[in-house]
């Protein structure tokens, strides 16, 4: 047995103690629903919001090099297709950078289920553990502290 015990002086304090540890598993997990929403969040903004985000830039970049290839082809001063050819080098360049962002965001698609599913166990893990262990504990501290009063009324007669 360990050396180290608790010096309870009342009733009322393992009583305050119970409620305190219920109190506390009912905010812990508001704690642990509140970071799991997050990783969800953060799971869309990669899964969907980005792609989404990507693909209308690289469409919107496509249609531009579209438009301006025609505007090269029916161009009829040299300026009209300086400006054009311009038009095509930026809008290619835009395109390789989306593509370019589009396959860094397929690598982290790919990574993420390897990654969170250490943090959701762990998560799990937690709230199974308030749930069952602590909630048992205080549950079992109540039952004592009725028996405790009930002891103590019994002997204060």
């Amino acid at each position: 047995m360990s050396d180290h015990q608790a010096k309870v002086t009342s009733i009322e304090t393992l009583d305050k103690f119970q409620k305190s540890t219920l109190l506390f598993t009912e905010e812990a997990l508001c704690i642990f629903d509140s970071i799991r929403c997050e990783i969800q969040r953060y799971q869309n903004i990669i899964n969907n919001e980005i792609p989404a985000r990507i693909n209308r830039t690289l469409f919107k970049w496509e249609e531009i090099l579209k438009e301006a290839k025609i505007e090269l082809s029916s161009a009829r001063t040299q300026s009209g297709k300086v400006a054009a050819e311009q038009k095509i080098r930026l809008a290619k360049s835009k395109i390789k950078l989306a593509e370019e962002d589009k396959q860094k965001i397929r690598k982290w698609q790919m990574k993420l289920p390897a990654l969170l599913p250490t943090p959701v166990s762990i998560l799990t893990k937690g709230k199974t553990f308030l749930v069952n262990d602590i909630t048992k504990a205080a549950t079992a501290l109540q039952k004592y502290v009725h028996i405790l009063e009930e002891y103590s009324g019994q002997n204060g007669q």
